[in-house]
Formats: structure tokens, C-alpha cells, sequence
């Protein structure tokens, strides 16, 4: 039986302004905006707020947002590499496509977030906690997960090649249909539910870290 993740949708109101915002100071609140082709590269602005709000083609990288409110939001085909929101929290997003490479989501609060179709390698989830997630048809080579939480998260079609979940904490998580066969802190997974090929696939990994050796 397929488990089912039922995840809240951003609510935003159908007159959005439509808004190009190119500066960004600390403290700055966006609301009911559709921001269509903004660059922001290397902004340094903590405890911004972001309501109601949809991102389409634009560029948020290689910047410091931490702290950050982000509820009720759409990123339609961004790129958000490099860029650190630490101690930030998000509910109810969307993001949808984009590149997110080298993302530092740390020691935030994830709750009803859906990532739908985007390149995740390398981003860094150490230390948050999420909570009603959906991962879609994601690549996450070598995503950090280390010391996270997950309650109700789905890893659906997904490339998890070298990705770390040591001394990570799991709550009703599924990872079938994902590709496990590298993931790096194999012992951590115990209460996810994989498929009986994907255990086949991950037995050389948990062999290895429980210590057991294989000889034919």
C-alpha cells in the first residue's frame, strides 16, 4: 500500500502584484506578490518574511537569508544554489523544478513543503525538522540529512546517490521507488519503508556498517 502524505498547499490570493524586487534588506516583508525574473545574487538580509508569494524564473543565489519566514509560497523554475536560510522556517511551499544545488537549509523547520521535479545535490538539511514533506522525481546526490528529523516524509522517485542520514531521527518515511544503494548512514533508516528490490539493492551498505563481513 502506497503511503499517503497529506501535505497543506501554499494559500495565496488570486490578485498577486506583480512586482520585480531586485534589493532586499534585512527585515524586508514580501506579500501577494508574483516576482517574475528577479536576481538576487550574494544578499546578505536576515529575518525577511515571504507571504503569499510566487517566485517564476527567478535567481536567489549564492546569498544569506537566515532566519527567514517563508509560508505560503511558490519557487516556479528558480535558482536558489548557495544560498544559506539557517534557522529559517517554511510552511506551506512549493518548489517546483529549479536548481537548488548546494542549498543550506539548517537547523530549520520544514512543514508541508513539497519539492517537485529539482536538482537538490549537495543541499544541507543537517539538524532540521521535517515535517510533512514530499520529495518528487528529485535528484539529491549527495544531500545531507545528518542529525535531521522526519515525520511523514516521501522520497518518490528519487536519486539518493551518497546521500547522508546518520543519526537520523524517521517517523512514518517512504523511500520506495528512490534509488538507496549508496545512501550513506544506512543503520539510521530503521522504521522507513523501502521495497523488497530496494533492500536487495542496500544490503552490502548495512552489511558494511554493522560490520559483518561477506565472504563467498
Amino acid at each position: 500500500m502506497t503511503q499517503q502524505i497529506l501535505v497543506r498547499e501554499p494559500i495565496i490570493s488570486k490578485e498577486l502584484v506583480d512586482l520585480g524586487v531586485d534589493v532586499l534588506d534585512s527585515g524586508d516583508t514580501l506579500a501577494s506578490l508574483r516576482v517574475v525574473g528577479s536576481e538576487w545574487q550574494r544578499v546578505d538580509a536576515k529575518a525577511i518574511s515571504i507571504d503569499g508569494t510566487v517566485f517564476e524564473a527567478s535567481e536567489i543565489s549564492s546569498s544569506k537569508l537566515k532566519k527567514a519566514s517563508v509560508s505560503d509560497v511558490i519557487f516556479r523554475d528558480c535558482l536558489l544554489f548557495g544560498t544559506d536560510f539557517d534557522g529559517s522556517g517554511f510552511l506551506r511551499v512549493v518548489f517546483e523544478r529549479g536548481m537548488l544545488s548546494g542549498l543550506a537549509v539548517t537547523d530549520c523547520s520544514l512543514q508541508d513543503v513539497i519539492f517537485e521535479g529539482g536538482k537538490l545535490n549537495l543541499v544541507n538539511f543537517r539538524a532540521s525538522k521535517l515535517k510533512r514533506v514530499v520529495f518528487r522525481h528529485c535528484d539529491l546526490t549527495e544531500a545531507d540529512f545528518q542529525g535531521a528529523s522526519l515525520t511523514d516524509v516521501k522520497l518518490e522517485n528519487c536519486n539518493l546517490d551518497n546521500t547522508e542520514f546518520s543519526n537520523t531521527k524517521m517517523s512514518k518515511v517512504d523511500m520506495r521507488g528512490s534509488e538507496i544503494s549508496t545512501i550513506r548512514g544506512a543503520s539510521s533508516l530503521r522504521g522507513v519503508t523501502i521495497s523488497s528490490p530496494q533492500l536487495v539493492s542496500i544490503a552490502r551498505v548495512l552489511a558494511e556498517e554493522v560490520g559483518l563481513i561477506i565472504a563467498d
